[in-house]
C-alpha cells in the first residue's frame, strides 16, 4: 500500500555534519596539465538492498579546445568500496573495461595511442588519429585512488564515462548511513560546476522508522516512502558546486545483534560467505588507569587546507578537557623533522593545554610528511610504567605511501604503546596507519576535514577506554569447511558495532558458524545456524567484497615483509578473476570486441555484472513483497537527524548519530 507522496525540503545543518570526502565525483584533466574539462552532467544512481549498495556514476565531460586531448580522469573511492566496472562511450556505444595485468594493460594502451609510425606516414597518421583511436586505461595510483587515461576527448566535443562500485553498509546501533562523496582536492578557483542529479532507491527486509538527509544545505531532496520498507529519494543541483557530499541516514526498526550469514555459490563450485556480527552491550567499563597521550600531528603543507591545524588544536584540547585529570600528554609536530612540545609528558591542566595550542599555532603547514622520525621520538620520550597511547593525526601520504611497513612495525616490537590513527580526508596512508594500529591493539578512524573534530575526538577517547571483544576467531560445526578467510585477523568488536568476516566454503547440509572471542577473560560467542542446501536469495556481490578484502590482506602482509615476493601472482590472479583494479592490475577499455580478441584479452566483466544485476532484481522483488502489518507506519523524513529519535536522547547516542554521517567504513574503523 503506497502512502501519499512525502516531500520535504531539507534545511541547512551544521557544516560539521558533512561526511568524509572521498573525491568520488571525479575530475578530468588534459594529460599534459591545465584546467579541468567542463562537466556537462553528473548523474548518480544508487540502489541499496539490505545494506549492500551499488553506486553508478555517469559523467559527461566537454572539451572546449580546438584540438583532441588525451585526458586523465581521477576518482578516489570510499575506503570500503570495490570498483566493479569502468566504461566509456566510443562511437556512440558503451564499451566495458576488462581487468588485465598492469604492465600488459599499459603496453596495449600505449601501442594503440602511440604506435610506431614511419616518418613519411606521420602526417597522415595525425590526421586520422581523432577518428579511430579510442582506448581507455584505469590504474590504481594510491590507496583507493584511481586514474583513468582516456584518448581522445574530441575537439569541441564530449566524452561520457561510467563507473560502478559496491560497498556494504554496516549499521551502528540501528542507524545505517549512505554517503556519496564529491569533494575534490583542486584549488578553490578551479572547482568544476555542472548539472548534478542523484537518485537513491532503498529496500529493506527490516522495517524502517526514520530517514534524514543531513548536509543537504541549499539542495532540495524529494523523498517518497512506499510502506515501511522502501524509500526513493531524488536530489538535483542545476548548476551547483560538485564538491559537497550527499548523505542519507536511515533507521531500522530493530537494533541488530548477534550474527547473520549470507552465502552464495554457483552449482558445483565452492561458495562464498559473509558473516555479519554485532556485539551485544557490555557492562560499563571499570575505572581505567591514567594514560599518557602523545599526539603526533602532521604539520606538512597539506595541513594548510581548510584550517586543519587550527581544527586539530581545538579538537585535541577538547579531547583532554573532558578527559581524566590524572592523564598526561605531549605533542610532537612533524613534517620532514619532528619537534616536541616538551621533553616529557605534561599534566592535563589548562595551562598545559593552552601551551599546546600556542605551540601548534606556530606551524603554518610546510614541507613533506615523514612519520618515522616522529615515531622514534615518541617512543624515546615514553616513560615505562605508564599506559601509553600514541594518536597520529595526518592528512598526507606518509613517507610517499611507503610500502615498507616492516621498519615501522619493528619500532614497537619491544615497546608498550597503543597506536590510534586519525586519517583526515582521503590522502592519508591508511594502510600504514592500519598496520601500526592493529599491531598494537589500536584502530584507525578516517575523519572528514569538514567534520566536528571535537566530537569525534571525544568519541575516540571513549572507545579507547571501552572493553571490546578481542581475540576473535571463526569456528564452524557440521559438514562445512571454510578457507581463505578475510580479514585473516578479525578486528576487535565494540558494543553496538558490526564487523564483516568473509571467506570461501565447501560442504552441504546443515551447519553452524560461530564467532568466538573474549571480553575481560570471559568467553563471548555469536553464532548462527544455516542450511547450505536451502534455497536462498542470490547475493553474488559478496564474492567481490571477499576478493577486495582478501587483496587488502595480501598486500598488507607483503608490506609488512611477512609474505614472499611471489605474492604478486596471487594479487594479479584475484584482480583478473574478480575484475578488481589493484596495484598490479588495471581496467583496459578498447574500441571494439575485435581489438580485445586481437590482444588476447578474455571478456568476463560484462557477464559478472549481468549476473549481479539479475540477483539484485530478484532481491528487490522479494523485499517489495514483504507483508506490511497494520501497526507498521512508513518512515518519517527529517531535516535534522536528531529528530529521528523523538526529541531528547542520550548525549552519547546523539553524538553517534552526528558522527555516523561520516559513513559506515569510518564508523566501523572508529568503533571496532
Amino acid at each position: 500500500m503506497k502512502t501519499p507522496e512525502l516531500v520535504c525540503r531539507i534545511a541547512a545543518v551544521l557544516a560539521a555534519l558533512l561526511p568524509a570526502p572521498a573525491h568520488a565525483a571525479g575530475l578530468l584533466r588534459p594529460a599534459g596539465g591545465g584546467a579541468p574539462l567542463a562537466i556537462e552532467s553528473h548523474d548518480v544512481n544508487v540502489e541499496i538492498i539490505d545494506g549492500i549498495a551499488v553506486t553508478r556514476i555517469e559523467q559527461v565531460f566537454r572539451n572546449d579546445s580546438d584540438r583532441p586531448l588525451e585526458a586523465v580522469y581521477s576518482f578516489p573511492l570510499p575506503a570500503a568500496a570495490s570498483l566493479s566496472a569502468f566504461s566509456m562511450w566510443i562511437g556512440g556505444r558503451e564499451m566495458d573495461g576488462e581487468v588485465v595485468e598492469k604492465t600488459r594493460a599499459r603496453g596495449i594502451y600505449e601501442s594503440v595511442v602511440h604506435p610506431e609510425v614511419a616518418p613519411e606516414q606521420q602526417e597522415r597518421w595525425d590526421r586520422l588519429t581523432p577518428f579511430w583511436k579510442d582506448p581507455g586505461l584505469v590504474e590504481a595510483v594510491s590507496y583507493r585512488e584511481f586514474q583513468a587515461t582516456i584518448f581522445p576527448v574530441p575537439a569541441r566535443g564530449t566524452q561520457k564515462v561510467r563507473l560502478t562500485y559496491y560497498q556494504s553498509l554496516a549499521p551502528e546501533k540501528d542507524i545505517v548511513t549512505y554517503v556519496y562523496p564529491m569533494e575534490t582536492r583542486v584549488a578553490e578557483d578551479s572547482r568544476a560546476r555542472g548539472r548534478f542529479s542523484l537518485n537513491v532507491t532503498l529496500r529493506s527486509s527490516v522495517p524502517l522508522t526514520g530517514c534524514a538527509f543531513p548536509g543537504a544545505l541549499d539542495d532540495q531532496v524529494v523523498s517518497e516512502a512506499s510502506g515501511d520498507r522502501r524509500v526513493v529519494a531524488h536530489m538535483e543541483r542545476p548548476d551547483g558546486d560538485l564538491d559537497r557530499d550527499f548523505v542519507m541516514l536511515y533507521r531500522l526498526k530493530r537494533e541488530t545483534t548477534g550474527a547473520d550469514l549470507l552465502t552464495w555459490r554457483r552449482p558445483g563450485e565452492d561458495g562464498y560467505f559473509m558473516l555479519l556480527a554485532t556485539s551485544p552491550s557490555s557492562a560499563p567499563p571499570q575505572v581505567a588507569a591514567p594514560v599518557d597521550y602523545t599526539f603526533i600531528v602532521d604539520v606538512s603543507g597539506s595541513m594548510r587546507r581548510q584550517r586543519r591545524l587550527d581544527l586539530a588544536g581545538t579538537a585535541l584540547a577538547r579531547f583532554l578537557e573532558d578527559g581524566d585529570p590524572a592523564d598526561r600528554f605531549n605533542l610532537i609536530a612533524f613534517n620532514v623533522t619532528p619537534q616536541a612540545l616538551a621533553p616529557e609528558a605534561l599534566p592535563n591542566d589548562r595551562a598545559s593545554r593552552d601551551d599546546m595550542k600556542r605551540f601548534l599555532a606556530r606551524f603554518t603547514g610546510v614541507g613533506g610528511t615523514d612519520l618515522f622520525p616522529a615515531l622514534e621520538l615518541a617512543y624515546a620520550q615514553a616513560l615505562p610504567g605508564r599506559r601509553q597511547a600514541f594518536v597520529i593525526v595526518t592528512d598526507g601520504g606518509l613517507n610517499d605511501l611507503d610500502e615498507d611497513h616492516a621498519r615501522f612495525l619493528r619500532l614497537g616490537e619491544s615497546r608498550d604503546a597503543t597506536i590510534f590513527g586519525l586519517a583526515l580526508g582521503n590522502d592519508a596512508n591508511v594502510p600504514l596507519l592500519d598496520a601500526l594500529a592493529k599491531s598494537t591493539g589500536g584502530f584507525v578512524a578516517p575523519v572528514s576535514t569538514a567534520d566536528d573534530l571535537q566530537s569525534r575526538g571525544l568519541l575516540l577517547r571513549d572507545r579507547m577506554r571501552q572493553r571490546p571483544v578481542r581475540r576473535l576467531r571463526l569456528e564452524t560445526a557440521g559438514d562445512v569447511e571454510i578457507f581463505d578467510q578475510a580479514p585473516a585477523r578479525i578486528p576487535d568488536l565494540y558494543a553496538g558495532t558490526q564487523i564483516a568476516v568473509l571467506g570461501r566454503y565447501r560442504g552441504d547440509g546443515r551447519g553452524t558458524f560461530r564467532l568466538v572471542g573474549e571480553r575481560d577473560g570471559e568467553r563471548v560467542s555469536l553464532e548462527t545456524n544455516v542450511d547450505l542446501d536451502a534455497s536462498v536469495l542470490p547475493v553474488p556481490e559478496i564474492r567481490r567484497l571477499w576478493a577486495e578484502r582478501r587483496l587488502f590482506d595480501l598486500l598488507q602482509e607483503k608490506r609488512a615483509g611477512r609474505l614472499p615476493g611471489d605474492v604478486a601472482a596471487s594479487v594479479v590472479r584475484l584482480g583478473v578473476d574478480y575484475s578488481i583494479v589493484t596495484p598490479l592490475t588495471s581496467f583496459l577499455v578498447l574500441e571494439s570486441e575485435e581489438m580485445f580478441r586481437e590482444h588476447g584479452v578474455e571478456r568476463r566483466s560484462h557477464a559478472l555484472l549481468e549476473e549481479e544485476a539479475r540477483a539484485r532484481e530478484e532481491r528487490g522483488r522479494a523485499a517489495d513483497a514483504k507483508p506490511i502489518g497494520p501497526e507498521q507506519q512508513p518512515p518519517r523524513f527529517h531535516a535534522d537527524p536528531g529528530e529521528m529519535f523523538g526529541g531528547a536522547i542520550d548525549p552519547f547516542v546523539l553524538l553517534l548519530v552526528l558522527l555516523v554521517a561520516a559513513g559506515p567504513w569510518t564508523m566501523r574503523r572508529l568503533l571496532g
